[in-house]
């Protein structure tokens, strides 16, 4: 089924997303065995947790339903943080780096907290984030969702690690995707800018 490959997520988004919101259910935490673990997936997933993460924030949607049990957010709930606090409405979208077919990074503001996700194909990507969108004079804090050192989107699915740093405006992200990986940024204002 080539419909859920990471490329042809690449290109949907860039595709069928021209004519508005696209209904995709994306968010499965629980995926290192899903065939096994769920009878009525009938193929493994080809992603990994970061890049199902990214994905709710990527496909604009005004309900995101979240596929799979409780007990799997709650066992990644550090992780879970980024699609917790997504609003369902925005006040501003960039593209911050797209190829179709390839690899997507989507910056959306709610009032004064920024959301990025990036997703990629099963290649992988290295892709330089830019925070110019943010305002001058501020400091914030980013906490980055990344695949972890081994993560694959076929045998290291649920590989991930989370850290926070302080940036402003004018800094840029170094994110590294797995084959088939995401990367998540959540940023907040928490003061004024750094000497």
């Amino acid at each position: 089924m080539r419909t859920f490959t990471p490329e042809t997520f690449c290109t949907t988004v860039f595709t069928n997303m021209l004519s508005g919101p696209l209904d995709m259910c994306n968010g499965l935490y629980s995926i290192n065995d899903a065939k096994s673990a769920r009878p009525k997936i009938f193929a493994e997933l080809h992603s990994t947790v970061v890049a199902e993460t990214a994905r709710v924030m990527i496909v604009y949607s005004g309900l995101a339903l979240l596929p799979d049990i409780p007990e799997a957010y709650e066992a990644k709930a550090d992780l879970f943080e980024f699609i917790a606090k997504l609003p369902m409405t925005w006040d501003e979208t960039r593209i911050l780096h797209g190829e179709i077919g390839h690899h997507i990074s989507t910056a959306r503001r709610s009032d004064k907290e920024w959301f990025v996700a990036s997703c990629c194909d099963e290649k992988g990507a290295e892709l330089l984030i830019d925070l110019d969108f943010l305002n001058d004079g501020k400091t914030y804090t980013a906490t980055l969702y990344e695949d972890g050192q081994n993560a694959h989107f076929k045998s290291n699915r649920e590989s991930y690690q989370t850290k926070t740093i302080e940036v402003q405006k004018g800094d840029s992200i170094h994110a590294k995707l797995a084959p088939g990986g995401g990367h998540c940024i959540y940023l907040r204002p928490t003061g004024p800018k750094l000497p």
